[in-house]
């Protein structure tokens, strides 16, 4: 399909590419020339989609590089994460897995257990952190009361000792 502009002399519309305007016999002029200049190309919908997908990805990208941290700021990140014993509690909860068990199972309705916060030492001399974990649960009544277990983890293995569970 090709362009129309209007022919200078007649003001027909008339196809980019005729040597003369059909209507009046105008032959091809400089005026005919100028307007063939004039004439921009139509930029469809889907011209104009595919425009904003190829910006929006390659914006998408740069932003993605910015906030990459660098292998030294994860391995230093993660170091920090075992000296404050983060490592040792479940991402989602922030609850240690062991020390949820051992209170559940001496509870009398373990499926009313619901962790509140979790609280950690830094790691000591000893290579231990002090573990104190903050809980709601039913008791022989079953009213809702919170309780306290505290415990000690192991930094290495993550292994825990519970010292009392109030």
């Amino acid at each position: 399909m090709s362009e129309l502009i209007n022919c200078p002399s007649c003001d027909n519309p008339t196809s980019i590419n005729a040597i003369a305007c059909p209507n009046c016999g105008d032959p091809v002029s400089e005026d005919w020339i100028k307007q063939k200049s004039k004439v921009k190309t139509k930029l469809t919908k889907k011209h104009v989609l595919l425009i904003i997908i190829i910006f929006a990805v390659i914006f998408s990208f740069f932003l993605s590089t910015l906030d990459r941290p660098t292998a030294t700021e994860k391995a230093e990140k993660t170091a920090q994460n075992k000296i404050k014993g983060f490592h040792c509690l479940n991402e989602w909860s922030g609850a240690h897995p062991d020390v949820v068990k051992n209170v559940e199972y001496q509870m009398k309705d373990p499926d009313s257990f619901e962790h509140i916060e979790t609280k950690i030492t830094p790691v000591d001399k000893s290579g231990s952190h002090q573990l104190y974990m903050k809980y709601r649960a039913k008791n022989s009544f079953g009213g809702m009361v919170i309780g306290l277990a505290t415990a000690t983890i192991t930094n290495s293995d993550c292994s825990a000792i519970i010292l009392s569970i109030e």
